[in-house]
């Protein structure tokens, strides 16, 4: 069983605060970075953003996690790592299963084959709207006041979302694992 998780503009969160914390030790988890998928190591934020969103650097970013695909692998995506996880499932990335933490991006987006559990705080005013996440995703989860970023955040609250998410994921783990 393998992990990919795939970190948002920012880098974030580090490995020590990733969902992943929470979950029993896996032997098999590569941490990614957007910037260096899309061959842009030294873009940060805005510009990274940007360089994904208006550049078509979100194609190359897909492109790249094709290599990390196969049966017993399963995914976690963080905003626009989410969103790129996404596309390259859509490009015949082939996956168990992708979860994705904060990707308001996915709002423009058809449905994958791999089961899609997606995560978003009710305050983020960027979510896809009711009807996009009751057709799309297979399954979608409103942590009540919390924004975008609430994978970053120390309340007690955003720990709680995180150890939730960590406990869908386990689900996962355990099934593939059976």
């Amino acid at each position: 069983m393998k992990l990919i998780v795939v970190s948002d503009i920012f880098e974030h969160p580090s490995h020590q605060n990733c969902i992943t914390s929470h979950l029993p030790q896996l032997e098999h988890v590569a941490y990614l970075s957007l910037n260096t998928l899309c061959k842009t190591p030294d873009l940060t934020g805005d510009a990274l953003h940007h360089h994904l969103f208006d550049q078509g650097g979100i194609a190359t970013a897909a492109h790249a996690l094709q290599a990390f695909g196969d049966p017993n692998t399963i995914a976690l995506g963080y905003s626009a790592g989410g969103t790129a996880l996404w596309c390259a499932a859509q490009s015949g990335m082939v996956l168990n299963g992708l979860y994705c933490v904060s990707s308001t991006r996915l709002r423009n987006l058809a449905a994958i084959t791999p089961a899609t559990h997606t995560y978003f705080g009710a305050l983020d005013p960027l979510k896809p709207n009711k009807k996009w996440l009751t057709d799309i995703p297979d399954s979608h989860f409103i942590f009540e006041n919390l924004g975008h970023s609430f994978y970053t955040e120390t309340s007690a609250p955003s720990r709680k979302a995180c150890a939730n998410i960590a406990n869908d994921i386990a689900k996962t783990i355990n099934r593939i694992s059976l």
